[in-house]
């Protein structure tokens, strides 16, 4: 995978980017950590203006998708659009401690200056789809109706047990154990 890296200053006229938010360690549950765990440190080549940069697993997948997603989205008579996102581990010098406390100081008007911030919880797994799909139908309980579903607790009618244990299982990604997500999805004009 191939990319370029841009300067750029936030104070005028940024052109437009995303920012990503992810975990930057193993995406898997606590529950599958422990099988396979030499995958948790598989590093892949990112190449940024021909230079390789190796990245975590997650962040190579969470930059295949979106690759992935805007190929498949519809350009006119086959214009290029170029997409910047902004990615602390390729953005940030991770090795120069000075550049890193400068760029933590800015990462509230780096996320609050982002056209979108993608929030990739890691890939699908076997709970991802059912747990979507629970959260769907949730979303779509009327307000009024809230005390009445409250009550029920994880005995609610139309939940089976193993859509509620997907439920369990998708929000105990490490994804949601991250104290950053909070400020990212926080300032965010807008959530992917």
């Amino acid at each position: 995978m191939e990319c370029s890296l841009f300067t750029v200053d936030l104070e005028n006229s940024p052109p437009s980017y995303n920012a990503l938010s992810y975990t930057w360690g193993d995406p898997r549950t606590p529950l599958f950590q422990g099988i396979f765990p030499e995958q948790a440190n598989r590093k892949f080549p990112l190449i940024i203006d021909g230079r390789v940069l190796y990245v975590t697993q997650n962040l190579f997948h969470a930059l295949e998708r979106i690759r992935n997603i805007d190929r498949n989205r519809p350009r006119p008579n086959g214009v290029t659009l170029h997409q910047y996102i902004w990615i602390d581990a390729v953005c940030i010098n991770q090795s120069d401690v000075a550049e890193r406390s400068s760029q933590v100081a800015m990462m509230d008007r780096i996320y609050k200056s982002a056209h979108t911030v993608v929030c990739w919880l890691g890939k699908d797994d076997r709970y991802t789809a059912t747990a979507l799909q629970l959260m769907h139908r949730l979303a779509y309980i009327p307000p009024e109706e809230y005390p009445r579903y409250a009550s029920l607790g994880l005995n609610h009618s139309n939940a089976s047990k193993q859509e509620w244990e997907a439920l369990v299982a998708f929000f105990r990604r490490p994804y949601f154990r991250r104290a950053w997500i909070v400020q990212e999805v926080m300032l965010a004009q807008r959530l992917l």
